[in-house]
């Protein structure tokens, strides 16, 4: 509110000076009263001062003739201002008395202009005039107030440059000398032109007479209006457009086109992706990027004021990790890309979340608990280095971080030097300093967090201008007042997100730029894109206590009519060709979208006066660049010179359906047999071939190994177990109760990785975990044996394949397996697995299977080699080619084919598809979404004749085998 009411007041000092001259002598409405006792505490100090104060004495000294200014020049030159406030032309019109002033004014109309009106201004006076009227008077119109429209296009869009003129006309006996050009009648944008500078009413009739003396108003192309689906497809048809040009006029060259937007940022990316990367390199136009801000053009800038915004956060992890994506912070720490992700992991591992420390977080009003932290991250880490294996021992309640080992120790140790100078910084911002003194300490930011190299110094150096330029004002205005932080964010942010230079614009290419008062300098073609509805205009927020937007006056500054008198003088400006485009249709179900007002009234006019249709002027683009229409010749509107979107076009429409290319599988035919060495395996290895065949052959034939969906740090601590953390949990207390330990130190544990929700919702999330699990081992206690059998070591030879490893654990009749969890097709396939390989090793054993839900047995199979051996058949072939093999769609399949299923109204391959497919609604991942599935079967429908063949085979033995639930 403060700053809001700091802008509001510098407003009126600029373009009210009267209203402030008027609150000083006490003249204020009721209404006002707070806002004019606001004022007089603020100027207390200054009332002398202040501009509107110094412009009343400057005004006063000049008057009288004896007073004598040095330091006025010879003659001063005013070039291009669209507007000037009241108060600013005043003073030039003062200082015309003592030295000579020019104004140079682009001029819209050679006729006099200054008293036109708009139809929307004419009818709010007739409404006025109305409402004034008595019942026995008669109600004027238009004629007999007087009121005239000239060009209605002007006298809707020249509001700002009209009221200008008329400030200027009527503040000094100005000489005027003029110099207008005839734009000529020979295309429809000279002749809107003409029509503006004569200030006539263009007519169908004239109209016609120019067509009929070869003028062709109504079929040019000068005027250009696009309508697409996206802001990406605004550029690829403004390239395609721009090649067009080229080749019908060899003498235009790129620096003679100008493209503006009125958000520049929005739209660069997009401006890079298309005219940046051309298909070909005769395709290629050069082209330059203006007016960025310097936030989106610098990581330095924006990483700076990340920096500086620290203390007003709760100092996440992700937060903090955030300035090291800067490459110059991340080399001042001797950092690199490599060494971020290595942290990342880290900080993952080590559950740190938010806050220094448990001090920290009573500061911030919270519970002071360290769990979760960064110093207890960091604690776990710095241990971890420092301690041989520990094998989950805690030191002073400290769990040290096992995967800490050789040069991890070195960014280890950069990345707690790198949190230290961190939290030292965020201490020290939090103090109140006066502002020359903050100057010095945000410089030494710079030093300790950036490196001091020549591809940043240009960055640096704009922030170090404006530290010394804040110290500067500080030093004039002799401010020892202790200031906190935010206020001077106030000052330095709008300065450094302002543009960095003007570098990107008048440089030889296609200039790219934003929307911005004298921007409009003729040029052979000018283009606008993102004119969509409620983007130009841009909307102007008013305050409820914003004197001047309530009672406005001429002169008065509007950002609304700025931008409509901006669009006029693009109109101007463009000498041979209008290029505007807008997003006007939905990518989602095409559904259409007005332009902006500015361009609905220009199609209005061209409608009204040429009578050209509306649909004419607009050409609507497709969703796709390669769509037939741009390149079956049939429309002139429609083209487009890419070749990659004419051979997607080609394809798109081939008549016979068979003769389309479709997406080719992964794998043309099978890979040749695998080495040797692949006959030689674990029992594990068969049982992660088995969990999920398609990742297994990426992996071992392929070498590929796809990464997991980048997981995002996160920054709050945890109120409950997800699914994941649960299932960790029950394995620890499982494992803690076949070692005959006590649940309690696994809570410890667990509280010094701080894997459990902290408080009382961690106990209450441990003793229902540990409950579930207390229930569990009923299940799993009876069928453990005592003493504990000895391990069964497996090393077989089965059709040319040997198998090695050990089962263990063992109850009194073969092997046990079991998972403190609901039974899932895996523990199915892992208990067959352990089965076959111990009956054929020694026959006779009956597996044991202990789940949640699940109590089942596997009886001795006639034929164990046999059944086996078949399975190693499968893996090797799923070693040549990916295996259609999906465990949970496979068992649901078998299940409903089984006979005596009930429910046989569905079939078995609506059970598969449905475990396929997953549930989205209810967050439930299908196995088409694993990444390996995804590569290798891509495929419509990958359920077909193989995998129902391959679901018989694997799982149908596995249910013949079992036996009888035990009570």
């Amino acid at each position: 509110l403060a700053s809001r009411l700091a802008q509001l007041f510098e407003q009126y000092l600029i373009y009210r000076p009267e209203m402030v001259l008027e609150w000083d002598n006490r003249r204020v409405k009721p209404e006002e009263v707070w806002q004019a006792a606001l004022w007089r505490e603020i100027s207390s100090g200054f009332r002398e001062h202040h501009p509107a104060a110094l412009w009343r004495s400057f005004r006063e000294q000049l008057a009288l003739g004896s007073a004598k200014f040095p330091g006025l020049p010879e003659r001063i030159h005013l070039f291009g201002l669209p507007a000037l406030a009241p108060f600013y032309l005043d003073v030039f019109t003062t200082v015309a008395t003592r030295c000579e002033v020019n104004l140079f004014l682009l001029q819209p109309s050679q006729e006099y202009w200054g008293d036109i009106t708009s139809k929307r201004d004419e009818d709010r006076l007739l409404r006025k005039q109305s409402a004034s009227t008595s019942d026995s008077e008669e109600t004027p119109d238009a004629f007999a107030l007087h009121l005239e429209t000239g060009n209605r296009l002007l006298a809707s869009l020249g509001y700002l440059g009209r009221d200008f003129l008329k400030l200027v006309l009527d503040s000094a006996d100005w000489e005027s000398e003029e110099t207008f050009i005839e734009p000529g009648e020979d295309t429809l944008l000279h002749c809107v032109q003409s029509d503006i500078l004569h200030l006539r009413e263009q007519s169908p009739s004239l109209a016609a007479d120019l067509n009929s003396a070869g003028a062709s108003v109504s079929s040019d192309d000068s005027i250009q209006v696009h309508c697409c689906h996206s802001p990406l497809r605004e550029l690829e048809v403004l390239h395609d457009q721009m090649l067009d040009w080229f080749q019908r006029d060899p003498q235009l060259a790129p620096r003679d086109i100008i493209v503006m937007t009125p958000d520049i940022d929005a739209y660069a990316p997009f401006v890079q992706a298309v005219f940046g990367a051309p298909e070909f390199p005769a395709q290629r136009i050069p082209f330059s990027i203006a007016d960025r801000g310097a936030r989106s053009e610098s990581h330095i800038i924006e990483t700076f004021l990340q920096l500086l915004a620290l203390p007003d956060t709760r100092l996440g992890a992700a937060t903090v990790l955030a300035p090291l994506e800067t490459e110059s912070v991340r080399r001042r720490f001797k950092l690199t890309e490599t060494d971020l992700e290595t942290i990342r992991d880290w900080v993952r591992a080590t559950n740190i979340r938010w806050g220094m420390d448990a001090a920290h977080r009573r500061s911030l009003g919270l519970p002071e608990f360290a769990a979760n932290s960064w110093q207890a991250g960091l604690d776990r880490l710095l241990l971890g280095h420092s301690l041989a294996a520990h094998s989950g021992l805690l030191f002073d309640g400290i769990l040290p971080f096992d995967d800490l080992e050789g040069s991890a120790a070195d960014v280890a140790g950069r990345l707690a030097e790198f949190v230290e100078r961190l939290f030292k910084l965020v201490r020290s911002l939090e103090q109140p300093r006066p502002a020359a003194e903050w100057a010095g300490v945000l410089a030494g930011v710079l030093d300790e967090f950036f490196l001091q190299e020549d591809s940043a110094e240009r960055e640096l150096q704009t922030i170090r201008s404006e530290l010394a330029a804040l110290r500067h004002h500080a030093t004039d205005a002799d401010c020892e007042v202790k200031l906190p932080l935010s206020a001077v964010l106030e000052q330095l942010r709008p300065t450094l997100e302002a543009s960095l230079s003007q570098s990107g614009f008048l440089t030889g290419g296609v200039t790219f730029c934003g929307l911005k008062p004298m921007r409009s300098v003729p040029f052979k073609i000018v283009c606008v894109i993102g004119l969509d509805d409620t983007a130009f205009p841009r909307p102007a927020p008013q305050s409820s206590f914003d004197l001047m937007a309530r009672r406005p006056r001429l002169g008065d500054r509007s950002a609304r009519e700025d931008d409509r008198y901006l669009f006029l003088e693009i109109l101007l400006s463009a000498r041979e060709r209008l290029h505007l485009s807008y997003v006007g249709l939905s990518a989602r179900d095409n559904r259409e979208a007005p332009p902006s007002v500015l361009v609905s009234e220009l199609l209005d006019y061209l409608e009204q006066g040429f009578g050209l249709n509306r649909k004419q002027l607009t050409t609507r683009h497709r969703l796709q660049a390669f769509s037939p229409e741009y390149f079956n010749g049939r429309g002139a509107k429609l083209f487009s010179f890419s070749e990659a979107s004419a051979e997607a076009s080609r394809h798109a429409t081939m008549e016979d359906a068979s003769s389309r290319i479709v997406s080719a599988p992964f794998l043309v035919r099978p890979l040749g047999e695998p080495e040797p060495e692949f006959r030689h395996l674990s029992l594990d290895d068969l049982i992660r071939f088995f969990a999920n065949p398609a990742r297994a052959f990426l992996q071992r034939r392929m070498k590929l190994f796809l990464p997991d969906d980048p997981e995002e740090i996160e920054e709050r601590e945890e109120f409950h177990l997800d699914k994941l953390g649960e299932n960790q949990l029950k394995k620890q207390l499982l494992e803690s109760r076949l070692d005959d330990h006590d649940s309690a130190s696994v809570r410890e544990t667990l509280r010094a990785e701080g894997a459990l929700p902290v408080g009382t919702a961690g106990d209450l999330a441990f003793r229902a975990t540990d409950a579930s699990v207390a229930e569990f081992w009923k299940l799993l206690a009876p069928q453990l044996p005592s003493p504990a059998l000895a391990p069964l070591d497996v090393a077989l030879t089965v059709g040319g394949f040997e198998i090695t490893g050990r089962i263990h654990p063992f109850s009194a009749q073969g092997p046990l397996v079991f998972r403190c969890a609901k039974l899932k097709a895996n523990d199915l396939l892992r208990a067959w697995l352990y089965h076959l390989a111990a009956n054929a090793t020694q026959p006779g054993h009956i597996t044991t299977l202990v789940t949640e839900d699940e109590l089942c047995r596997f009886r001795p199979p006639e034929n164990a080699r046999h059944l086996l051996e078949e399975l190693l058949h499968h893996y090797w072939a799923g070693l040549q080619s990916p295996l259609k093999f999906f465990p949970k769609s496979a068992l649901a399949f078998v299940k409903q084919a089984q006979p005596g299923t009930k429910a046989k109204t569905v079939p078995a391959i609506v059970k598969a598809r449905a475990e396929w497919d997953g549930n989205e609604q209810r967050g439930i991942p299908g196995e088409k979404d694993d990444a390996a599935n995804t590569l290798c079967f891509h495929e419509p429908d990958p359920l077909d004749a193989e995998f129902e063949r391959l679901a018989r085979v694997i799982f149908t033995p596995v249910l013949e085998h079992q036996l009888p639930d035990s009570p």
